[in-house]
């Protein structure tokens, strides 16, 4: 379906569409079948030039000749074959149809696939326009079956007539078109926007470099009006996130999130479509850029609040939403240094991802021999019996062909048939002993990755790395991840993701494997990912590892006998209380420059306490505790004090702290996510 959008930036209309004459005469040429006239258009152009307004163009055409029009926006998909399939299925059961594609930049994966597998089975007197920023795969022209039948076209800016024509119908003064001329040349986007600012604002064009310095001069005029502060906020988040919903703006503005919505719906450079607003791609650049120079530390709030909006919803979706998800998390660390490929890929040679099949292990074994070696490839072979799910393949588009894998393996500490089975998860599970999985807790080990990240094409490593940070952040309870390569080139990328290169390096056969691992008790999801976006845009802090406290992971029973040693300690001054629950999690992610970790144990232990007190039926407990632990007396004078048998004083004390143990450790685990 074709995605809407607002009514500013449009230009359906016929009211405002002007020019593309020799586009346009080519496109009915084809509609009519004439001789030489082409089967299939390749448009391309850089952002803003025109292609989806010409395409709407298309639409209207083919419309009124009685074709049936099948719309596919790339931008609202995410690049597999089944949802193209899907969006385009009426194109290969209407008779003559004519499939319009836009945004192909972001399926670009699939060229090959659409190539020499769907556009063939489209009926006799289809017409297909493809229109994206790049230019088409050069295997198109070398290929003799499309002859003839393809056209490539670079579309370019408006000629004069054409911009003044479109700058009447958009209501611009004759008085200030030329000084709009002057400034946005004849760029679509750009002369839209400047349509909108007085020409007298706009002043001269010279010295403006390129498109970029025209769009920020121009949204110097454009944002320089914003309404409140909460406006400015609302602009803020549509630079920072993916896409922008209702919903979303309600964590930043609250109950005026309708309102702020629809007034950034109606900006002229904002866009919408099935997922909710975004701005122009030049546009968010410049306020991404802008917003970032302006004030840091408020881009790395808003960046900080966005994180855990997207997190929160990763951890609630599953399947197609867990990708949409994901891919607006990977939108927040897109342009840095740690990941810098993640994105929408831009290879001309298509793969997707899915489930092993039968026929998939010849292809996976012969593999899996080169890159490594037979002894890895008996251990692969345990794996498929155990675990066939745990595989996914990378298959290229065009033919099939299987061109990668990985394997990912969520395991019990206690596994001592994987660990004989496979030497690296023996490794992992000595190295986790340090700070072993408590009741629930999963470890996660990416153990095969093939083939190694030097070799493998961009698209494969995307897709390895989409469903690693999927992993990472959809997983409940998990305690530790390992990373298994024999690539010693992405040493640093994993230090800054926090996996640590264990000391000992497993063998199997002659081959060693580095292995990378993370503790998510001691860097929980949320603050990983906060540290990942802090480093991607502004660098690591040089003195972060100094800085960072180190956290105590416990097990169940260290954690018992620290909750009643610390209890004993509330008698005295609580700046005296000590432990290693000074440094759990569920201490330091409270402290602050105001409160100690002394002081904020003493309010957890407190609190606890007074939870007890709140229950009715358990008043004679919390009594109990008062007078034990914040009173400081002895069982002895308690029970005293209390007019309580000295047994059945102690039976309260007892089962009181034994509640107050429990109530600390769900704090402590709810303290991981």
């Amino acid at each position: 379906m074709q995605a809407f959008r607002g009514p500013q930036v449009r230009a359906v209309g016929r009211r405002t569409f002007v020019g593309r004459d020799r586009e346009l005469a080519g496109f009915r040429a084809a509609l009519a079948g004439e001789p030489g006239a082409y089967t299939v258009l390749f448009l391309h152009g850089v952002g803003g030039v025109g292609k989806s307004t010409l395409l709407r163009q298309f639409a209207a055409t083919a419309s009124a000749a009685g074709r049936s029009v099948i719309e596919v926006d790339c931008g609202r998909i995410t690049g597999s074959v089944a949802e193209f399939e899907e969006e385009a299925a009426a194109a290969v059961t209407a008779d003559a149809p004519v499939l319009l594609v836009d945004t192909f930049e972001r399926c670009r994966n699939l060229e090959g696939w659409l190539r020499e597998h769907f556009l063939p089975q489209l009926p006799a007197g289809a017409v297909v326009v493809i229109a994206g920023r790049h230019p088409c795969d050069p295997l198109w022209a070398a290929d003799e079956a499309w002859v003839g039948l393809l056209r490539i076209a670079a579309l370019g800016e408006l000629a004069r007539p054409d911009a003044t024509d479109l700058l009447r119908r958009r209501g611009v003064p004759e008085e200030h078109q030329e000084a709009v001329l002057r400034f946005a040349g004849g760029h679509p986007f750009a002369l839209s926007l400047a349509a909108t600012v007085p020409g007298e604002a706009l002043g001269h064009r010279s010295g403006v470099a390129s498109t970029v310095d025209v769009v920020t001069a121009l949204l110097r005029q454009l944002i320089g009006d914003v309404p409140s502060a909460r406006h400015q906020r609302a602009l803020e988040v549509c630079a920072h996130a993916w896409r922008t919903t209702e919903d979303l703006l309600r964590v930043f503005v609250g109950s005026a999130a309708a309102e702020t919505f629809a007034w950034l719906h109606a900006q002229p450079f904002v866009e919408s479509s099935g997922d909710g607003l975004f701005p122009h791609d030049v546009v968010r650049g410049v306020l991404d850029a802008d917003l970032r120079w302006r004030d840091p530390d408020g881009y790395l709030a808003t960046r900080d609040r966005l994180i855990d909006h997207q997190l929160e919803r990763i951890q609630a979706a599953s399947g197609r939403a867990l990708r949409s998800a994901a891919r607006a998390v990977y939108h927040l660390v897109r342009e840095g240094e740690i990941l810098p490929d993640i994105g929408v890929p831009d290879d001309a040679e298509g793969y997707h991802a899915g489930p092993v099949r039968d026929e998939d292990v010849p292809a996976m074994r012969r593999i899996l021999a080169e890159v490594h070696n037979e002894e890895s490839v008996a251990i692969l072979d345990f794996w498929m019996q155990r675990d066939p799910t745990g595989f996914e393949v990378y298959r290229r588009v065009s033919d099939g062909a299987v061109r990668g894998f990985s394997l990912f393996l969520w395991l019990e500490e206690n596994d001592a048939g994987a660990a004989a089975a496979d030497p690296v998860v023996a490794a992992a599970f000595e190295h986790a002993g340090r700070a072993p999985s408590r009741p629930g807790e999963q470890i996660l080990v990416a153990r095969l990755l093939v083939p190694t990240a030097r070799r493998l094409p961009f698209q494969i490593t995307h897709l390895m790395r989409v469903r690693m940070t999927e992993a990472y952040l959809h997983s409940p309870r998990l305690s530790w991840s390992f990373f298994v390569t024999t690539d010693d080139a992405v040493a640093m990328t994993m230090e800054l993701l926090s996996h640590r290169k264990m000391p000992t390096r497993p063998r199997i056969g002659a081959r060693s494997f580095n292995v990378y691992a993370h503790d998510w008790r001691a860097m929980p999801k949320r603050q990983w990912l906060r540290k990942v976006a802090t480093w991607t845009y502004f660098g690591r802090p040089a003195a972060e590892d100094a800085a960072t406290p180190t956290v105590d992971v416990l097990s169940r029973s260290e954690f018992d006998a620290e909750v009643r040693a610390a209890l004993r300690g509330l008698r005295r001054t609580h700046t005296h209380l000590g432990g290693r629950l000074l440094r759990t999690r569920m201490v330091l992610d409270r402290c602050d420059a105001r409160r100690s970790p002394a002081e904020v144990l003493a309010r957890l232990l407190t609190d606890a306490i007074d939870t007890l007190g709140g229950d009715p039926r358990e008043a004679k407990v919390h009594r109990a505790l008062v007078t034990t632990y914040l009173e400081g007396l002895t069982q002895e004078a308690g029970a005293d004090r209390l007019d309580t048998p000295l047994v059945t004083y102690r039976r309260q004390v007892s089962r009181g702290t034994a509640q107050v143990v429990e109530l600390l450790w769900r704090k402590e685990l709810s303290s991981l996510g």
